[in-house]
């Protein structure tokens, strides 16, 4: 059976990029002929002078310039006049031109070629005759200088909207190169995580929050660097895709809150099938349903108290707001890939992440502030559901969404807690009705690498044990709050 040609859409950039690699080694860029006195001359002599007419050939498949053309020159103006720019950024499928250099003939000629990414270039060797795989600089010089300085680069807009430079707040610049990565970033669902709090909306919450889509990414990069597959790299960018404004704060509503994964479970499969993004894995031959199932992936989701990707991250970004920034660096450097699992390298940083996270715990997530914001926020917005003022698909909206709804409202039964939780410090009112939140107990205790010997931390080190031990307890009997709504 043929397929549906008019479902079909060539890739032209994935094509390109495609070519670009398959043409190391080939023989076609070697001769170009012409006339000259009657006589056939090969004017590339044999390969020698064929960058030019490489670069500009592949151009003109993919119809980025007018024609190929035997010289840099021309071949610049060109592409130059068919749209494209001058650069400072580096993507893979740029064109690269390195700076004027004699040859072994004795002539002086710039050279030009195709960036490949991961510092790899591709260019017609002068020696070979032939497209060869090099470092994009040619190597490095003994005082740490590029071999040949890079005088231009090139990109197209059929570049740029395939590759995505990211600034992380905690993993630094990343080049995000990976075609199915890029289109996921730009989708609206991941777009819309940026419009959504990790905690409850900063309005209503006494400590700085950063979004889901910074943890989003964040939790991909961290994969990349423990060395996942681009699957895993998936399912780590799409794994919050599907939560809803008000992030936890939507699991109290439905009266989650010693698990806070009613999202995770209930709604994430279906989420993808039905948001646009089932179309983006498919056109790139993943499997929703795989991906869906995210505790498949044993990097990105264990169950606690194993070290997985999507806690360790927030659970950095915590660190990086207030526990301790200048931790940071020193636990991503000590973190290792021991067979597809999260470990510490040494047992001081594990011991210093644990004791941070337990910290977070006891101070944060288990405390009386949290608790307190989170029963009221969930308050509010059931009295919202009850009164039809809000409705549970405009949670697949953002937080400000929800927030003007709640406000426009004018309903003093809503108003009052909202005011209430923009206080930085929420009131101990003893007068108040007194009630009890038992909710999720959050903690870790790391494998390590102990000379050669994979152990937990609570092994090594007894006394961590029994702090957590004792931090489980108390988080057992629950946190008293005092309420008069």
């Amino acid at each position: 059976m043929e397929p549906d040609k008019s479902k079909l859409k060539i890739l032209t950039y994935q094509n390109y990029l495609w070519m670009i690699k398959a043409s190391r080694d080939s023989q076609m860029f070697r001769r170009l002929y012409f006339l000259e006195n009657n006589r056939k001359k090969d004017i590339l002599k044999n390969g020698q002078l064929s960058c030019a007419f490489f670069v500009s050939s592949i151009l003109k498949i993919f119809d980025l310039i007018s024609c190929s053309h035997a010289t840099i020159k021309g071949t610049v103006k060109d592409m130059k006049e068919s749209g494209w720019q001058t650069t400072k950024k580096i993507a893979p499928g740029n064109v690269l031109v390195w700076q004027e250099k004699k040859s072994i003939d004795g002539e002086i000629h710039q050279h030009i070629g195709f960036y490949l990414g991961k510092n790899k270039a591709v260019s017609n060797s002068f020696k070979k005759g032939i497209p060869s795989f090099h470092h994009f600089t040619f190597g490095k010089n003994i005082k740490g200088q590029p071999k040949r300085k890079i005088v231009q680069i090139l990109t197209h807009r059929i570049i740029q909207i395939n590759n995505m430079e990211y600034k992380d707040e905690i993993y630094g610049q990343y080049n995000i190169e990976e075609p199915v990565l890029v289109e996921l970033i730009n989708s609206e669902s991941l777009q819309r995580l940026k419009r959504i709090a990790q905690w409850p909306p900063k309005q209503f919450y006494h400590l700085d929050s950063f979004t889901r889509f910074e943890h989003s990414l964040g939790t991909m990069i961290l994969l990349r660097i423990l060395g996942a597959d681009l699957k895993e790299q998936v399912a780590g960018l799409i794994h919050d895709v599907s939560h809803t404004a008000f992030s936890h704060v939507f699991d109290w509503v439905m009266d989650d809150l010693v698990n806070e994964d009613y999202q995770s479970i209930h709604q994430h499969k279906n989420f993808l099938a039905h948001s646009g993004i089932s179309n983006i894995l498919k056109k790139y031959n993943f499997d929703s349903d795989e991906i869906a199932k995210i505790k498949n992936f044993t990097l990105l989701e264990r169950e606690i108290p194993h070290l997985c990707a999507d806690r360790v991250d927030y659970a950095l970004r915590e660190f990086k707001i207030w526990t301790n920034p200048t931790i940071v660096d020193s636990l991503i450097e000590n973190l290792e890939n021991y067979q597809n699992r999260i470990i510490f390298k040494n047992l001081k940083s594990a011991q210093v992440f644990a004791d941070s996270y337990l910290k977070c715990q006891r101070e944060h997530w288990g405390g009386y502030e949290n608790a307190g914001r989170y029963y009221l926020l969930s308050s509010v917005v059931k009295e919202a559901l009850d009164k039809k003022i809000l409705a549970l698909d405009d949670f697949y909206q953002d937080d400000n969404f929800i927030i003007n709804k709640l406000v426009q409202s004018k309903d003093n039964q809503i108003l009052e807690p909202l005011n209430l939780l923009r206080n930085k410090k929420l009131p101990k009112n003893y007068n108040w009705n007194k009630k009890v939140i038992i909710k999720k107990f959050r903690y870790v205790d790391p494998e390590v690498n102990d000379n050669g010997k994979i152990k937990r931390l609570s092994q090594l080190l007894p006394q961590f044990k029994s702090s957590f031990e004792k931090q489980k307890k108390i988080s057992q009997k629950g946190v008293v709050i005092y309420v008069n709504f």
